[in-house]
């Protein structure tokens, strides 16, 4: 298991496992369950063809090996942001806990599945 305590946001670690050059980007993204159930939204840090850094609060139970389907629209835009595609599988592959927050939070290194995703008709949104 590759899960750690930092107290620095970032860390230069002897278990890098990336691929390809990362692009540092900010944004939210929100994790769906493999049933179409919205899980949390993330902030992600950077991103590559391979791959994504996210951060999520903790208490959500996500770990390694877990898979979710990453969608770029909040669950109330059905508009599928203007064709462009907005949602993708992908595996928890390391996860970092952070403490220099308030509340804490966990970091998410995904990296990007060939699964189909999901018809927007079969997710279930909240309320």
């Amino acid at each position: 298991m590759s899960t750690s305590l930092l107290e620095a946001p970032h860390s230069t670690s002897a278990n890098e496992r990336r691929i390809a050059p990362r692009a540092e980007l900010n944004g939210w993204i929100w994790l769906v369950d493999s049933i179409g159930r919205p899980v949390t939204r993330a902030e992600f840090r950077d991103v590559s063809a391979t791959g994504m850094r996210l951060r999520v609060p903790l208490g959500f139970g996500l770990a390694e090996g877990q898979q979710y389907e990453l969608h770029a629209t909040p669950p109330t835009d059905r508009s599928g942001a203007f064709g462009l595609r907005t949602r993708r599988w992908a595996r928890i592959v390391r996860t970092c806990i952070h403490a220099d927050t308030r509340d804490g939070e966990i970091e998410l290194g995904v990296t990007f599945d060939t699964r189909p995703a999901m018809s927007r008709a079969g997710v279930r949104w909240p309320s």
